[in-house]
């Protein structure tokens, strides 16, 4: 495995020659490259460390997926050659984060994916926290670190031992076809959902994406979050029993879909917007999963594909996002939503950023329609209501999508307010590869299905039952992004002298904190539910403690008063901060994971 000497020769001068950026970044690139060709060529060897074998491998899904992982690496690492500050160990975790991806996807059994799952987890925390001196940073880290261990390496862990107890292996091929216990698939499904970022585990990761260096959130979000994909898919291939989780995959991927397109409408960092945009695309993931478990014959695989390519074009397209946000970044210091003008100085960014803004919201023919076009016919077409609501949950968020990102593109529009300059020539090199992904695979969808032997026929013309092409389906589909696009655009024809209370008409413009006011008032209505039921509460408590009742009394009825009255002063605190509710949910949730695995006998 050359690409694994190569990564490895990096990993080396990034401990030993910390300043050495180019170089790691180069070779990296190039390691990347070996990848994607021995991936196609095939690779099938094994090796022996200490008494343990490990056997490397591709078949139809990991091959795939080493080439994402390598397209990925490659276009990342170029951008990374002019982007990256050397810091601490960062230098030395990069080529280990893309090589640990890579041994995940052709590990032959859960040993050695285990193993280099934990690898892509500690690499990645070293990079989140590559400017660990900022508390912002501290903080995610550790949110980071704790998450990803407690929600999704023990589950793994107690699904593989639990695996390795029953059956005395941990190869892939010998477990083809087992049946294992119902709550082992749960444990997947829960270490999964966390490294993806699925609700209500997802907290983490809109606090860690955005302090990353910009090249690390595109692996991040773009590459990282796709091996819980991977991991999915092998499991729902290994165990037939995969289907238990199919409708509470479904439930939680929209549920994940809502509340990804709605948090990105109201957020004033551009990292933020792009990480919660994340959180909504893996919901589309695990919708499509779900559907794939679901349905039959050709609807299920229309909705493998739809995994598959939707995989590819969030990759490529968040890949490119998020490392367009770090041109704006190294060019302005800031990366808030009241920069402007940056256009005229940096034109290429601006045109490269047009090209992710309508792929990552499906415009046609862009590669975001394709992949999302096909989790809609898959939903719509079932019949099933719950997959039926899912897929109409998922249209309108597209355009939500949409209207969050003009948010973003307005920065480079008006006249410019801060001091800027175009990127690197590398870094708009490594985007310039992405961006024309975006539209070739758009185009040409078929070349990207042939990698993965999934014959339906051209992804446009899908036929059904021998009807081709469902048009009505489409038409609602391109009416649905028309109107998007039609409400999230601004007019320039003003029917009437607009109120600008008193400034210059030029110079008025609506703030970022100030759009999608309702959206955020929604959120605060918990808060105001806590303070409502603790203020009644708490006069009850006086009243009741002012009173001489007997000991019985106070024993049996002012425990549940106190109880009623604190709850809803921790609902009224952890509402002033959304993920601290919701660590707080699923902190529960382990622990009744943990008192399950009790029960069975795991532990």
């Amino acid at each position: 495995m050359l690409f694994a000497v190569i990564f490895t020769i990096a990993i080396i001068i990034g401990l030993a020659r910390r300043e050495q950026v180019k170089a790691v970044g180069l070779l990296s690139a190039l390691a990347s490259l070996a990848l994607i060709v021995e991936a196609f060529n095939g690779i099938n060897v094994t090796y022996s460390i200490f008494g343990l074998e490990f056997t490397f491998m591709t078949d139809t899904i990991s091959r795939f997926f080493c080439i994402l992982v390598g397209i990925s690496g490659f276009a990342v690492s170029i951008y990374t050659t002019e982007y990256m500050e050397p810091r601490h160990l960062n230098l030395a975790a990069y080529p280990a984060f893309v090589l640990s991806m890579a041994l995940i996807v052709i590990s032959r059994d859960f040993l050695g994916f285990i193993i280099f799952w934990e690898l892509m987890t500690i690499a990645s925390y070293i990079l989140i926290v590559t400017y660990y001196d900022s508390p912002e940073t501290k903080k995610a880290g550790l949110i980071y670190l704790v998450a990803m261990h407690a929600f999704n390496t023990a589950p793994l862990l107690l699904a593989i031992g639990a695996i390795y107890s029953n059956f005395g292996t941990l190869s892939f091929s010998t477990l083809q076809g087992a049946y294992v216990p119902t709550w082992v698939i749960w444990a997947f499904l829960i270490g999964f959902m966390s490294k993806a970022g699925i609700f209500p585990i997802h907290f983490w990761l809109p606090e860690a994406h955005p302090v990353a260096p910009s090249n690390v959130s595109a692996l991040l979000s773009g590459t990282m979050l796709k091996m819980a994909i991977y991991g999915m898919i092998r499991i729902i291939e290994l165990f037939p029993g995969s289907v238990v989780i199919a409708r509470a995959m479904v439930v939680l991927a929209v549920l994940t879909i809502v509340i990804g397109a709605i948090m990105a409408l109201v957020q004033k960092d551009i990292k933020r917007i792009m990480a919660y945009s994340s959180v909504d695309n893996m919901g589309y993931l695990f919708l499509a999963l779900g559907a794939y478990i679901m349905l039959d014959e050709t609807l299920k695989k229309i909705a493998f594909l739809a995994v598959l390519l939707h995989t590819f074009n969030h990759l490529v397209f968040k890949n490119l996002l998020f490392m367009l946000s770090g041109n704006v970044l190294h060019a302005t210091g800031r990366k808030d939503l009241g920069l402007r003008g940056l256009g005229k100085k940096m034109p290429f960014t601006a045109a490269m950023m047009i090209v992710g803004i309508l792929s990552v919201s499906a415009v046609p023919p862009l590669n975001g329609f394709i992949s999302k076009w096909l989790i809609y016919q898959a939903t719509f077409l079932s019949k099933d209501p719950l997959l039926v609501g899912g897929g109409i949950v998922s249209l309108f968020a597209s355009a939500l999508t949409l209207t969050a990102y003009i948010k973003i593109y307005r920065i480079f529009s008006g006249e410019p307010n801060v001091e800027t300059h175009e990127a690197a020539p590398l870094m708009l090199a490594g985007e310039a590869i992405l961006a024309f992904l975006c539209v070739a695979a758009g185009i040409f969808p078929g070349v990207i299905a042939g990698l993965v032997d999934v014959d339906i026929g051209n992804p446009w013309l899908i036929s059904l039952g021998g009807v081709t092409f469902n048009a009505l389906l489409f038409a609602g589909v391109l009416l649905s992004i028309i109107l998007a696009m039609a409400i999230a655009l601004p007019t320039k024809k003003n029917l009437d002298t607009p109120w600008t209370t008193g400034e210059p008409a030029e110079k008025f413009e609506q703030r970022p904190e100030h759009m999608f006011a309702p959206v955020s008032r929604g959120s605060e209505k918990l808060g105001i539910i806590g303070r409502k039921i603790e203020k009644k509460l708490s006069a009850f408590e006086g009243w009741y403690s002012s009173k001489d009742m007997e000991y019985l009394d106070e024993m049996v009825f002012m425990p549940v008063i106190r109880l009623v009255a604190g709850t809803s002063y921790v609902m009224r605190e952890l509402s002033k901060n959304l993920n601290a509710l919701l660590a707080m949910t699923f902190l529960v949730l382990f622990t009744i994971i943990l008192t399950m695995a009790v029960l069975a006998g795991v532990i």
